[in-house]
């Protein structure tokens, strides 16, 4: 028993010291353009974080990433092209689904318009259900909760040791991603990740077969120490977490819809929660209001939730994509409003 405790002890240690190396690597000096290296990725690049009061709108707000975008969507009826990005945000990804089903009810035109479909973390594995299997999103529901399930089971959660984790996400791809999907993800999907080498955000969007394509994923999903110490390669290059860098990307050609389950002034379909407090703050492109119901969301998206919430907030996303077309006008001829 002793010599358990100790073991424990030793690998939360470990697991700590591995964290800071690890932060530490990633935050460096960004390049100033957006560039396109030889991976067929897009090179996405991040000013030094600093962070400022706007007097228009009394929010916090910072320069960190991509954030220049039109509050309103009524121009989406202008554009041909419309982009979608999914924020990275743990197990609350199901919040996306939730999204794309109301999308796909009730604002069937605008989806027919998306060019690009991206995100990072979790937002990414939803992006990739959209462009691979959009009449069979209840396979990522199911995916999701399978998931869940096993993780509930450990005693420590997602943080027990000796858990794969990423080996375990691993294998729900590669069950439920049919074959062939990366020829329908290649230029379509945009998958968030940041190379460990250089701390750079990068869009991962060339996929040479199915492998290459959870492998993008596994790396956009990887939380350093929080998913295990090793860390996930697209094509022999280390990659982490998008969000770290790049949250919600916002693509230069286009209108982008901005999806999350945290609340914010730059998203676009959100839930709308009340505040006395109108403030909120800008983290790699992805804002977040100060408010009780994201501190509570935070904990949902790193903790396995419980099915009962995980089916609240599938139908909550649901229900604010059918908001969003209310409020702008995009809601389809014929669909009853609620």
């Amino acid at each position: 028993m002793i010599f358990r405790r100790t073991s424990f002890i030793v690998d939360v240690a470990f697991r700590v010291r591995n964290l800071s190396r690890c932060t530490s690597r990633v935050v460096r000096v960004m390049t100033k353009s957006n560039t396109m290296d030889g991976e067929g990725a897009v090179v996405i690049p991040r000013m030094p974080t600093e962070t400022i009061t706007c007097k228009s709108c009394s929010r916090m707000q910072s320069t960190n990433a991509i954030t220049k975008r039109s509050n309103k969507c009524q121009d989406l009826r202008l554009h041909e092209k419309v982009n979608i990005s999914f924020a990275g945000c743990g197990f609350l990804a199901i919040y996306h689904l939730g999204v794309a089903k109301g999308l796909l009810r009730d604002g069937h035109h605008v989806v027919s318009k998306v060019n690009r479909w991206g995100g990072a973390s979790a937002g990414a594995i939803a992006a990739a259900a959209m462009v691979c299997l959009p009449n069979k999103l209840g396979d990522a529901v199911q995916m999701l909760r399978d998931f869940v399930d096993v993780i509930q089971k450990k005693p420590l959660g997602a943080l027990t040791p000796g858990f794969d984790m990423m080996g375990h996400l691993r294998s729900e791809l590669q069950h439920y991603v049919p074959a062939g999907s990366y020829r329908l993800a290649s230029q379509k999907l945009y998958v968030s990740v940041t190379r460990v080498s250089d701390g750079k955000n990068v869009l991962l969007t060339d996929f040479k077969s199915d492998e290459e394509l959870i492998d993008a994923l596994l790396c956009s999903c990887y939380i350093p120490v929080y998913c295990g110490f090793r860390i996930p390669t697209f094509r022999g290059q280390k990659y982490i977490d998008g969000g770290m860098t790049v949250n919600m990307p916002i693509y230069p050609e286009g209108r982008t819809l901005c999806v999350s389950p945290f609340s914010g002034h730059l998203q676009d379909i959100c839930p709308a929660d009340k505040s006395w407090l109108s403030l909120s703050y800008v983290v790699a492109g992805h804002s977040f209001r100060v408010c009780s119901q994201n501190v509570w969301r935070a904990m949902v998206a790193l903790f396995a939730p419980s099915h009962l919430t995980l089916t609240e907030y599938l139908e909550r996303g649901s229900e604010d994509a059918l908001t969003f077309l209310q409020e702008n006008g995009l809601l389809e001829e014929g669909t009853a409003k609620s």
